[in-house]
């Protein structure tokens, strides 16, 4: 387990100074000695290892604010100055800021701040409606200062605070982090699969919270039994979603709206995560005007056979599409170690039929996992691939745009690939797919955006959907578009042609501008 957390974190073992140990193993002379021998630096037993986590959480605790169940301030007292403080009270640092807001009249009054061994006395300085002062701090000490505030004749003045109390050194409490991403799976339609959106990066200080916007992937039918699942997973982020662990599930079924949701309607989402890891996920339908929310626990884990079902069905498609992509681009390395995974992709389908859809047993837990590590290795055998051919593709659309904004683009359209190349760097060493492939997007927009302005890509566009004007809703106006089309060629007209081309690409049945059989899986784009 050390090496896989140094391994994830790129640490070598010499880039730690000592490990401390917690809890009854430390005991143990064999344990010591082997984590030692094994990463070659100290092990520091210099703490109680049966309370240090009990006295390290004690002091976290003492760092939140206790808030009382009417969130309402209560107003000072009349005559009482009201001190709104902002300081650290935990900290690594010698000295810590202490800023204040005095809310009240301060002329002809003075403040003053001594630490509680009286080793630091700020002395009496004029209070103004915002003081900021240094506070130096004792090492590895919960240091204690007092703040008063006086007339000019040398009297306490009555304020609602009095102390301010600051951990220094050994009592880091900054907040619970987050060890995995946390991402929202959502349909792909370019690529006919999931991928994900990430919510909460790794790292991320807990509590936290965010917002997504996303929309709905197909038309659910009011009283239909169709879903549309909000499913959150933890693990990387340039991961499959089937690769991740399932942390929950909010769903909303047609039998629960209040009308017809719309393929494209808007659902805002509200994520919550609290110090414990709780995650609150909030839905808001902009179609039906309602909301649906649920608490998910990361300590029991909630696995739907339905949805567990719908993933294994995923899984197969696309190690079947891997297969053939890797055949048709002659990667025998990747073909051959896709090979080797058919009989346990064949194994987990022909299990999931026998999986009972109501199964309260422990037998969907032991699934999933086999279903997981599946998914990682299909991940681990195309991924490289695949990301080296983004970064191809990647690469040659950026030339190819370069040589068209210097020909053809305007100032702003430079401007616009110079902001895009600021990224370069970070985009061609990425070892995100998505983020190689969302930075080829953006370049094909722009490209796209240049090249309808020319009259080659015109016609060469109006030429494409002259061939499919069998395919066309109204075919009578589409031959009249397709007439005016051609005269406008004849006269060079190619800003009125411009027109026809869109005119004629609105009478594309939408059926045939989206990939074909798009899989839903989770009903959200």
């Amino acid at each position: 387990m050390v090496n896989t957390i140094l391994t994830r974190n790129s640490l070598l073992a010499a880039d730690l100074k000592f490990v401390l140990m917690v809890g009854g193993s430390t005991y143990i002379p064999y344990v010591r000695k082997r984590i030692e021998e094994r990463l070659g630096i100290p092990v520091n037993t210099a703490i109680d290892p049966t309370n240090a986590i009990a006295v390290g959480a004690a002091y976290f605790a003492a760092t939140k604010e206790a808030k009382a169940d009417d969130a309402s301030p209560t107003p000072p007292m009349p005559g009482i100055l009201r001190v709104r403080a902002s300081y650290s009270r935990a900290t690594q640092e010698t000295e810590e800021l202490f800023s204040a807001k005095i809310d009240g009249d301060t002329a002809g009054l003075f403040y003053r701040i001594v630490r509680g061994d009286a080793a630091y006395d700020s002395s009496l300085k004029r209070l103004t409606n915002r003081i900021v002062e240094e506070l130096p701090l004792q090492p590895n000490a919960f240091n204690i200062f007092s703040f008063r505030v006086f007339d000019s004749q040398n009297k306490a003045v009555s304020t609602d605070f009095e102390v301010i109390e600051i951990a220094q050194g050994k009592y880091s409490v900054a907040g619970q982090i987050l060890p995995e991403d946390l991402c929202l799976v959502k349909d792909d339609a370019i690529n006919n699969d999931t991928k994900l959106d990430p919510i909460f990066k790794k790292n991320t200080i807990l509590p936290a919270k965010t917002k997504k916007s996303v929309e709905v992937g197909q038309t659910v039918a009011k009283g239909s039994n169709d879903e549309l699942r909000i499913i959150v997973v933890e693990g990387p982020a340039e991961n499959h979603s089937t690769t991740n662990k399932p942390i929950g599930l909010l769903l909303i079924t047609g039998k629960q709206i209040t009308r017809d949701l719309l393929r494209g309607t808007g659902i805002d989402l509200t994520f919550e995560l609290s110090e414990s890891r709780d995650l609150k996920v909030h839905a808001y339908l902009d179609g039906t005007n309602q909301e649906f929310s649920q608490v998910f626990d990361p300590k029991p884990r909630d696995v739907p056979v339905r949805v567990l079902l719908s993933e294994v069905e995923l899984l197969e498609a696309r190690f079947n599409a891997e297969r053939r992509e890797a055949e048709a681009n002659n990667n025998h390395e990747v073909a051959e170690e896709l090979e080797k995974l058919e009989r346990d992709v064949e194994g987990l389908t022909t299990k999931a039929t026998l999986l009972s859809i109501d199964d309260i047993t422990d037998d969907r837990f032991k699934f999933e996992d086999q279903k997981r590590r599946i998914g990682q290795r299909i991940y681990q055998v195309t991924a490289g691939k695949k990301l080296e051919a983004a970064k191809v593709e990647y690469t040659a659309t950026k030339h190819e745009l370069a040589d068209l904004v210097r020909r053809l683009g305007t100032s702003k359209e430079r401007q616009q690939f110079e902001e895009q190349m600021g990224q370069d760097f970070a985009v061609t060493v990425s070892n995100n797919l998505e983020r190689v492939r969302a930075a080829k997007v953006t370049l094909d927009r722009l490209q796209f955006q240049i090249l309808v302005r020319t009259p080659e890509f015109l016609i060469g566009m109006f030429g494409n959907l002259v061939e499919t004007k069998s395919t066309m809703n109204n075919p009578s106006l589409a031959d009249n578009l397709i007439d005016a089309g051609q005269l406008h060629i004849q006269k060079e007209e190619w800003d009125a042609l411009r027109v026809v081309v869109g005119r004629l690409w609105d009478l594309v049945p939408e059926q045939a501008r989206t990939v074909p059989q798009l899989r839903q899986f989770t009903g959200i784009v």
